[in-house]
């Protein structure tokens, strides 16, 4: 009987499409070839290329529209009023640039996208969730840090818990991420779930905090269990290692 293509299976394990038979046999698979591993890994990376870039198109496609339907006054108006607004954004950009760590940690940080609402132009909800959702979706993080924050008052969701730490690490209010990922009872360590996602981002928030021993343990377990981005958490730990000083 030939070898089932477990490779081939990869985007649909990753969207929920597999039966329970197919899906324990490919996470089987999984737990004894590294080499299948490492394609999972790049068909997570390869799926947040295409989501963003999307939502790049989208966007890029929603401002020409709305540049070819404004007159030009309005044009001139919009350009002499974005001014101060650039100055001001440049003024932060550079003070936010200023408190960053030295090394070159942050390169390892990478926005996780919007997974759970999608949005559609002119679409006009009063659902908080999708407000929450929309915010982080227009990189509006301080907002939706604030709106995911009042959602998880009145009833904590995995989902919502992941996002307001995820918008407060984008504003690198890393103590608060902190709080949020250690002191949620995640539901769940399936692969691909945010219980699994949450730990590489815990890791990196107690990195940029400072708390180096902390974040190491939490790689080395990252790692070692072959969580979400475990590839990189060994990289990461091979650079900690290496800039440690000899003891």
């Amino acid at each position: 009987m030939s070898q089932p293509d477990f490779a081939a299976m990869l985007p649909d394990y990753l969207m929920g499409r597999l039966d329970p038979k197919t899906k324990a046999e490919l996470e089987q698979a999984l737990s004894q070839s590294e080499t299948l591993r490492m394609q999972l890994e790049d068909e997570k990376r390869l799926r947040r290329m295409i989501h963003r870039q999307s939502r790049e198109e989208l966007r890029i496609r929603v401002r020409n529209l709305d540049q070819e339907t404004a007159s030009s006054k309005w044009k001139t108006w919009v350009a002499a009023a974005m001014i101060p607004l650039l100055l001001g954004l440049g003024y932060l950009f550079w003070t936010q640039s200023a408190q960053k760590p030295a090394t070159d940690y942050l390169s390892y940080f990478e926005s996780y996208p919007n997974t759970v609402l999608p949005f559609v132009r002119g679409e006009e909800k009063e659902d908080p969730a999708w407000e929450a959702f929309m915010a982080y979706e227009n990189r509006e993080f301080a907002k939706a840090a604030e709106l995911f924050d009042q959602l998880n008052e009145t009833e904590s969701k995995d989902e919502w818990v992941f996002y307001e730490a995820m918008s407060n690490m984008e504003l690198q209010d890393w103590d608060n991420s902190i709080k949020l990922l250690e002191n949620h009872s995640w539901t769940s360590e399936e692969k691909g779930s945010f219980g699994d996602v949450k730990d590489w981002y815990l890791a990196l928030a107690l990195l940029y905090s400072g708390k180096k021993e902390e974040a190491q343990q939490q790689l080395r377990n990252l790692f070692l269990r072959q969580g979400y981005e475990y590839i990189n958490a060994g990289k990461l730990l091979e650079q900690l290692e290496k800039e440690a000083p000899n003891k």
